[in-house]
């Protein structure tokens, strides 16, 4: 039996209702969404990955398995495989918003005809990681034409197995509009008063209260690098997460034997 670091129902969670990753800088998120990414591949989880990265955290440090695309001006046809890196090289929000929108585009109406001759069933995902979500997904950014049609397709997607993970550095910086069709959550280290009232807007004041003891806005102030809280919606956990490099020295998983899950602590 496979040995699982994140359990396989926290993924089929964050599959079939969204995820955000919210943190201060530098606290480990993007470590985390690699360990959440490698793990959905490991534990073979039906899913077509793709990581819309414009920071160059993922394209040098990654599954090799994976197929990196540099997307800039000089691109011209788009890969479309089984999974895949976007090394997205524009720098304007509205350029970056305007290809991973036609990236999730082209997947939610094909989905949509695969549903429609499949009898109403689809058995695999395709799941959308994105980076520095704060900078394709802000107010002005989704109120828009293009933003109207992602939140169309954010809000839908699930219907048609389209996921998502939007990975951000300040909750306020990201519309609320975007991060409450997301479902499940993981808060890592968050302060200033701007980013901690919007989770708290967010998640409800007694989030969390009953398995950490207080309200998990408040325990997010108080988190190292590499902690997170899970909640999604009824359950609130702790996690300690490894780095995915000592995890994965040679960047593929299926040939590694992870250590067992002590570093996940459950309240």
């Amino acid at each position: 039996m496979i040995e699982e670091i994140i359990p396989r129902k926290i993924l089929v969670d964050m599959l079939e209702r969204g995820a955000n990753i919210l943190s201060n800088r530098q606290m480990g998120k993007s470590n985390l969404a690699q360990v959440i990414i490698s793990e959905i591949v490991r534990q073979q989880l039906p899913c077509q990955l793709k990581i819309g990265d414009t920071a160059q955290v993922w394209r040098h440090n990654f599954l090799s398995s994976f197929k990196v695309q540099e997307i800039n001006e000089e691109t011209r046809q788009v890969y479309n495989g089984d999974n895949v890196i976007y090394d997205i090289e524009f720098e304007d929000s509205e350029r970056i918003m305007q290809f991973m929108g036609n990236r999730v585009l082209k997947d939610y109406l094909m989905n949509r005809e695969r549903k429609k001759v499949s009898n109403g069933k689809l058995n695999d995902w395709v799941l959308y990681c994105i980076e520095e979500a704060q900078n394709s997904l802000g107010s002005y950014s989704l109120n828009r034409q293009t933003g109207r049609i992602w939140l169309k397709m954010i809000s839908e997607g699930a219907n048609f197995n389209l996921a998502f993970i939007m990975i951000g550095q300040r909750a306020s910086d990201i519309t609320t509009k975007a991060l409450e069709r997301m479902q499940t959550y993981w808060v890592g280290r968050t302060t200033g008063d701007n980013n901690t009232r919007k989770l708290k807007g967010i998640l409800g004041n007694k989030a969390g209260v009953e398995q950490l003891g207080i309200p998990l806005h408040e325990l997010a102030k108080e988190l190292k690098k590499g902690e997170f809280l899970w909640w999604n919606g009824e359950e609130a956990w702790r996690f300690e997460c490894p780095k995915f490099s000592d995890l994965y020295p040679n960047q593929r998983p299926e040939l590694v034997e992870p250590p067992r899950t002590r570093w996940l602590r459950i309240f």
